[in-house]
């Protein structure tokens, strides 16, 4: 299932095919924090929406946020879902 939220609502939510997966276990930061290491690499720019994803990258459990801007590519951060430490940044869809 995926859900959006946009400015604290629920804007959409949407029921795919998606390939079934492993439980993720662990104590997981909260978006909230996720999002504050996530921001200084956003760059200043207007934000039209953020994007939320937690999955498995190498045995490791990572919150994907993806940014979207006006004029602009999205920029993608990875964080360590567990530590909250950054780990990188790329720029595309």
């Amino acid at each position: 299932m995926e859900v959006t939220v946009s400015q604290s609502e629920i804007f959409q939510t949407m029921e795919g095919k998606y390939r079934e997966t492993d439980i993720l276990e662990g104590d997981w930061i909260d978006t909230s924090e996720a999002i504050s290491t996530a921001n200084p690499y956003f760059e200043g720019e207007t934000i039209k929406n953020y994007w939320f994803g937690l999955g498995k990258k190498d045995e490791m459990l990572v919150w994907y946020i993806k940014c979207d801007y006006e004029e602009k590519a999205p920029t993608w951060v990875e964080i360590n879902a567990l530590t909250g430490e950054f780990l990188r940044t790329r720029e595309g869809k």
